[in-house]
């Protein structure tokens, strides 16, 4: 087991040699990454710790800076639809604040009870609602952060609309604090719709499932998530139930809005795939459909249901104890919508063991691969990065064993001439490489 340190009540994986710092302000923490430029301290940004195993693994000793004092909610004008929270606030508490004036933050958060806003934002993970509602660094309008020599810096602007100069917030979103320490952020929410639903179809046909998809981007439906999803972890899903041949995964059509407007798209959705022949067709309202939203929400860190997670509860085992026990790498790939049903069906002719959750309306794919009878680094290389680059798109490691010899560089898929350009940006704002290194992929540390 790694060692762990705590950081407020969960227990979180941790590197050795870190010495943990817990700045409680902005000046503070300016002041602590000031001292870590002059002494050459690596620095290493800890938010829930949801999400330590992302990216390339920590390299040297440093400190631990933990933002969980940074958790204040700086400015709140609900009727503008915006809110100004500081980095360490967890999303489940963002969550219940904005629902207690009927709205959220439209973005899907695996384990939100510990994951921080500053975290979630620092990797731009999202999940099956980008299709509707845009990326999670799409939703950042403003952010302060403290760069790598200390020095404190606020991009963008408080208001839903605003286009002026470069954008920085998208800049440090997906950076996974690696340019600098996200402090405090302005972000875009969402009503709370009335009510949710899930169309689920049952899939025998690759060539069907395109036309299928084509129709539901077309725009007389406005889905809020399109989701695909094959393998053995929803072979036997508790809820869509058990995935024999012919079937070759599942479709799954998230709504949401006023009840009258998630009843037509169910019937107007229904109507045409009896048109188009899929047979077996099933819908949940809630609770089942908030249960079928955690279950992809989660999916990039938990390849599988086991009894506790069936019933809403929290997992039994960790992610990172699965990866070593269970001997899987996790990717994601980006590509054209278009182009995401043929790149689903030659990552399950890999391996048997292959799992698939594709978020087909944006053209994202997160895959479970074995690693059984392959080595990790050959799989990365020959097999997952080829099949996406061919395809035109861009892919990454999420999560590996521990044990796998991978350097930071064998984690994305890029092209070598954005090189030049990636390792300026990290000299600008990270001129000594203290921040989080050996998680950046560019060959500057």
């Amino acid at each position: 087991m790694p060692p762990t340190y705590s950081l407020g009540t969960p227990t979180i994986p941790s590197f050795p040699d870190w010495e943990r710092r817990t700045p409680a302000g902005l000046e503070e923490l300016a002041e602590l990454v000031r001292q870590a430029a002059s002494s050459r301290t690596p620095v290493y940004p800890i938010g829930g710790g949801t999400s330590l195993m992302y990216g390339g693994r920590p390299r040297g000793a440093g400190w631990a800076v933990s933002l969980q004092q940074l958790c204040r909610v700086v400015d709140y004008p609900a009727r503008d639809l915006t809110i100004t929270v500081e980095a360490g606030l967890p999303v489940a508490d963002l969550q219940a604040l904005l629902a207690q004036q009927g709205q959220r933050w439209a973005v899907d958060v695996p384990q939100p009870d510990r994951a921080t806003v500053g975290g979630l934002v620092a990797c731009n993970l999202s999940g099956p609602r980008r299709f509707a509602y845009g990326s999670v660094g799409e939703s950042v309008l403003a952010a302060t952060a403290v760069d790598g020599q200390g020095m404190i810096f606020s991009a963008g602007a408080r208001v839903v609309k605003n286009a002026a100069g470069y954008n920085l917030c998208r800049l440090l979103a997906g950076s996974v604090g690696t340019l600098a320490v996200l402090a405090q952020l302005t972000l875009r929410v969402q009503p709370l719709p009335e009510t949710t639903a899930f169309v689920v179809a049952r899939l025998e046909d690759w060539d069907r499932t395109e036309r299928v998809l084509a129709w539901l981007m077309q725009g007389r439906v406005l889905p809020t998530a399109l989701e695909l999803a094959a393998g053995p972890a929803w072979a036997a899903d508790p809820l869509l139930g058990p995935l024999r041949p012919p079937a070759k995964g599942w479709l799954l059509v998230g709504l949401e809005g006023s009840a009258k407007q998630v009843a037509w798209q169910l019937a107007e959705i229904q109507s045409a795939w009896r048109q188009e022949g899929l047979r077996e067709v099933q819908t949940f309202g809630p609770p089942q459909a908030e249960l079928l939203w955690r279950r992809l929400t989660e999916f990039p860190v938990l390849p599988g249901w086991d009894d506790a997670e069936a019933n809403g509860l929290p997992p039994s085992r960790p992610v990172s104890s699965r990866l070593q026990e269970e001997r899987f790498l996790v990717a994601q790939a980006s590509l054209l919508p278009g182009r995401v049903v043929g790149l689903v069906s030659r990552w399950l002719k890999m391996d048997a063991g292959v799992s698939v959750l594709a978020h087909a309306g944006h053209g994202s794919l997160i895959g479970y691969f074995p690693l059984s009878a392959m080595d990790g680094r050959r799989c990365i290389r020959e097999l997952i990065f080829p099949s996406v680059e061919d395809q035109g798109g861009y892919a990454q490691v999420l999560l590996a064993p521990t044990d796998v010899p991978f350097a930071p560089t064998d984690l994305w898929s890029r092209s070598p001439a954005a090189d030049p350009l990636m390792q300026a940006l990290k000299r600008q704002f990270d001129p000594y490489g203290i921040l989080n290194p050996g998680r950046w992929g560019f060959g500057v540390q």
